[in-house]
């Protein structure tokens, strides 16, 4: 309780931010002193708005703290629309006021904020930081715990006289977490041995060594190395480590980045599922690897197969979709209800697959401008349903909150597709490439459909 009010834990991606995160935030909890959480994630559109931070932040303290949440409602009767202010703002009038109801507490309270760098826009983050420190002196009894790769403008951020006081600061360094690595690597390929009856001699100690090496202190190696072991469609956890030890290694150790391992370990991944696949199919693949690193939020195969089910030429069903992802569990999560979303396993595999420079399969690398050109035009396509009174309701002019089924008809009415097409067409538009057909898309959504987009996000909420 007497140190700083802040823990800066940073470290490059996949080192294992996140996991300790969880761990720190599951222990706070039993504890009782878990006051909020909030972990960011670029893949979702609702964890990666640095708006919601402190809103959420207050919303969970109220449920902390009686005397807090008092004062909260009273602020939210006072300034209604102080959620969507400014952050700054946000942090003053949710937080630090309503702070002073809790200096009753014996013990302090802990925020946990992880991987801040995922937040949607670097400056967005800077603002968050620029806030804490404004107000760090004002923040007890809180304590905060936040985790981020060490971005240069989160540097920046931090380096403010106040918040520099204010912090501790730990950096993951790859000699911290290789016995961790180690343990963790012995572990799951003991369950495998067992579950495929290997020999007690595998794996050998100089396997365990390699692979842990390999890892150059990234937990997120590690992960996705067990996870090629388990690929149930190859059945041979032995065979598996024999490719990752020798074609990962084959890299020449000259590179100092332990991203270079992990950009391997993806590579055999790829090779390992689709060896030399046809101009078409690694079309399909590309296009369908696409369409999952750059949506906006999650979706499920269901949702992507009619978010493009009127695009021309379409070939992306649910069939064709499991058979493309069969062999790539281990850096997507594919999930065997078509109703449940899919992800990529971490972020990492997004910087990878749309990075010339690190992708050197071709014919897989991802162009964010056309593949965003393409999310633009079926979000057009898709938009093309919306009508007056899309929700069907018995009176047009009633308030949502007059609307008692209004939750079930959005489900019925506007499902999943519709839902991300209303939500993020602009986010597509931005960095999308515009060309005659895009521009012809875009002007009859504009001159038949837009009014009928406000109506749909009003209800959505947005």
């Amino acid at each position: 309780d007497t140190g700083p009010p802040v823990f800066w834990l940073n470290g490059s991606g996949g080192t294992g931010k996140s996991t300790i995160a969880v761990t720190v935030a599951k222990n706070f909890k039993k504890r009782g002193i878990l006051g909020a959480s909030f972990f960011c994630s670029r893949d979702d559109a609702t964890c990666n708005n640095h708006k919601l931070i402190f809103p959420t932040i207050a919303y969970q303290l109220a449920y902390f703290h009686s005397g807090f949440r008092r004062r909260l409602v009273e602020v939210m009767k006072e300034q209604p629309d102080i959620i969507h202010s400014d952050v700054a703002y946000q942090l003053q009038g949710l937080i630090v006021e309503p702070l002073a109801t809790m200096q009753d507490l014996a013990e302090c309270c802990v925020i946990v904020i992880d991987a801040l760098d995922e937040c949607n826009d670097d400056g967005n983050v800077s603002g968050i930081l620029v806030a804490l420190s404004r107000h760090v002196e004002m923040l007890w009894p809180l304590k905060l715990f936040l985790t981020s790769r060490p971005e240069h403008s989160i540097n920046v951020a931090f380096n403010r006289s106040a918040l520099l006081a204010a912090t501790r600061r730990h950096v993951l360094h790859e000699s911290e977490v290789e016995t961790d690595i180690k343990t963790y690597l012995i572990s799951h390929m003991e369950l495998l041995r067992n579950e495929y009856c290997i020999d007690q001699s595998w794996p050998s100690s100089a396997e365990v060594d390699s692979l842990s090496k390999l890892s150059s202190g990234l937990f997120l190696f590690a992960a996705t190395s067990i996870k090629f072991l388990q690929d149930r469609n190859e059945d041979d956890p032995e065979k598996q480590l024999a490719r990752i030890i020798n074609n990962v290694a084959l890299l020449k150790d000259d590179h100092s980045d332990p991203r270079h391992h992990l950009d391997q370990l993806y590579l055999q991944v790829l090779m390992n599922a689709h060896a030399k696949p046809s101009l078409e199919r690694a079309e399909r693949l590309k296009l369908l690897l696409g369409i999952i690193v750059l949506l906006q939020d999650h979706l499920s195969l269901h949702g992507i197969q009619q978010l493009l089910k009127g695009q021309p030429g379409n070939r992306v069903d649910v069939k064709a979709m499991r058979q493309n992802l069969m062999r790539l569990h281990s850096i997507i999560h594919v999930p065997k209800d078509d109703n449940d979303i899919i992800r990529t396993l971490h972020p990492s595999f997004f910087d990878f697959i749309t990075s010339p420079d690190r992708c050197s399969i071709s014919q897989l690398l991802v162009d964010t401008s056309k593949h965003h050109t393409f999310l633009l035009t079926a979000c057009l396509r898709t938009m093309q349903c919306l009508k007056r009174n899309v929700c069907e309701l018995p009176d047009p002019s009633a308030l949502n909150t007059e609307v008692s089924d209004l939750s079930s008809r959005i489900v019925v009415l506007i499902p999943q597709e519709l839902q991300y097409a209303c939500r993020h067409w602009g986010t597509h538009l931005r960095h999308a490439a515009i060309s005659k057909d895009v521009w012809i898309l875009l002007r009859r959504f504009c001159s038949e459909h837009i009014l009928f987009w406000v109506e749909a996000c009003s209800l959505l909420g947005d």
